[in-house]
């Protein structure tokens, strides 16, 4: 059964004891249940926040009532003996992970710390290319020398797919030096690396493995979901709960398994990286969405999962957009990773892509296709390139949204016309990311960000040292980063994606920043 009425202040913060299906009380107090009696209470507040949860009239006036700072009865996350503690055992044993870490600072906290735990200042360090922001910011912090991991190419989607185990084997053959590998799985568009081999590579090589699985925090909780990185034995696992469940914006869990990584160090760097006064709203979010995982399970994710493939099957009868959702029909993509469910990709990611379509004689792009789905049909998608957009599915999803976007899908469809050559097939094959889309590097991105920079046109950047990351958001992650010499390519990629008005970060207008020359 789709989930239908649950508002997320009901959801969150007041699932009481009465409320939850096993219709037992538990003698374990959680977060989100002790600020609900605190809410209710008439202890005054001579305490931090200044708001003294006085916001009667406010729209957010529950959130205010609830929204406290570290008072009797209620623990501390930098040091948790009670509420909280309690509260990471139960995640503790939910993952079946080593130790748990709550994180109110996003996963980007997570990714400071695991990197920060692992590889000590100017070390080495193994690292997709197609990683976040926040592991750049790592690398910069720590000035760590990079060897990066390329993953394929999905030429008919123009999308990246995941890694391959033997590029892994390749640079730690060549790098024996290195401290950690750092791999994304799964990708922004849901695609998975082979984690289990990779681990294996990393272990017999004595280097800790930190996964950012942070588009994966739901995957342990269905069997049709690809397989965890918990379960296939990386040392460090930082997972977004907002991302995929039922958890507030900035909250995340970071996991802690194996004897490579010191744990006092994941606990020192957690604590640097976070809020010394952390939002209690946040870590009982995550307590309650945790305990719905628990609670429902596998029938949580049986919905979505079936209206995903039924989709997909229907969507067949589309003559200009390709919809993908999970791996069905797509299995010879993932010939390069053949470990059971490791080849797969997560099914609640969904790609829409028009393909060699034109509307009223004009092109018709993955642009277009987000821009007539939110102005006309009300439908905001997650992200958007100029071939494809996405749009993410999750347990929450209503049967009213899902029915309107299908219904969209097929009138948007009916609309367009095939581009003067006939591309009604794509072809979809597997390509290794090779010339253009390696740049070479001058300096590591710590000495990069330390020099003066000056702005010139993008046209006349060519062979010029970046100084800035440069990126579109979202999904935010680097084209170029500082110290990298700016390709002729990338100029081309950087001017068609300013003339399409796609989001791009760390330009002005036609300027881009580079290292001044001496």
């Amino acid at each position: 059964m789709f989930i239908e009425n649950l508002q997320g202040s009901e959801l969150l913060l007041h699932m009481n004891k009465e409320e939850r299906t096993d219709g037992m009380r538990r003698e374990e107090k959680h977060i989100f249940e002790a600020l609900e009696e605190l809410y209710a209470s008439d202890i005054y507040p001579f305490h931090m926040p200044g708001h003294k949860r006085n916001m009667a009239s406010h729209l957010l006036s529950r959130a205010y009532g609830m929204d406290i700072t570290e008072i009797d009865g209620f623990d501390n996350l930098h040091e948790p003996q009670g509420l909280i503690l309690e509260a990471m055992n139960r995640a503790k044993r939910l993952y079946g992970t080593k130790e748990i870490f709550f994180l109110v600072n996003g996963s980007t906290a997570g990714i400071l710390t695991a990197i920060h735990a692992c590889v000590p200042y100017g070390g080495k360090i193994i690292v997709s290319r197609n990683s976040h922001k926040s592991v750049y910011n790592a690398i910069a912090l720590l000035n760590l020398e990079t060897v990066y991991l390329y993953p394929a190419r999905l030429s008919g989607w123009e999308l990246a797919a995941g890694l391959s185990a033997d590029e892994v084997e390749k640079a730690i053959r060549e790098n024996p030096d290195a401290k950690a590998i750092l791999v994304t799985s799964p990708t922004y568009e849901g695609f998975v690396s082979p984690i289990r081999t990779i681990a294996k590579l990393a272990h017999a090589a004595g280097i800790p493995l930190i996964v950012d699985e942070a588009h994966g925090a739901h995957f342990p909780f269905s069997k049709q979901l690809p397989e965890s990185a918990i379960d296939q034995g990386a040392d460090l696992v930082i997972q977004s709960l907002h991302k995929t469940m039922p958890a507030f914006t900035q909250t995340a869990l970071l996991h802690f398994q194996g004897n490579l990584v010191q744990l006092k160090s994941v606990k020192r760097y957690c604590s640097v990286f976070q809020s010394s006064s952390p939002s209690y709203l946040l870590m009982g979010g995550i307590d309650s969405c945790l305990e719905l995982a628990e609670e429902r399970g596998e029938t949580l994710w049986k919905d979505i999962l079936e209206w995903s493939e039924s989709l997909y099957e229907r969507a067949k009868g589309l003559k200009h957009i390709r919809v993908w959702c999970g791996r069905k029909g797509n299995e010879e993509l993932f010939s390069f990773q053949a470990e059971k469910k490791a080849e797969a990709k997560d099914p609640l990611k969904l790609i829409l892509m028009p393909v060699a379509a034109v509307k009223e004689g004009k092109p018709y792009t993955g642009i277009e296709l987000y821009r007539e789905l939110l102005d006309r049909y009300r439908l905001q998608m997650e992200m958007m390139t100029s071939a494809y957009v996405l749009a993410i599915l999750t347990c929450m999803d209503r049967k009213e949204g899902l029915r309107r976007l299908e219904k969209a899908l097929f009138e948007i469809d009916q609309s367009l016309d095939f581009a003067s050559v006939d591309s009604s097939e794509t072809l979809l094959r597997q390509e290794r990311v090779e010339g253009a889309s390696v740049l070479e590097a001058e300096e590591t991105i710590g000495e990069a960000i330390k020099k003066e920079e000056e702005w010139i046109l993008l046209h006349q950047a060519e062979g010029r040292e970046c100084a800035a990351y440069v990126n579109l958001y979202p999904p935010g992650i680097p084209l170029i980063v500082p110290g990298e010499v700016i390709s002729r390519d990338l100029v081309a990629t950087l001017l068609t994606y300013s003339e399409q008005d796609l989001p791009l970060q760390g330009l002005k207008g036609d300027k881009i920043p580079v290292i001044k020359r001496e």
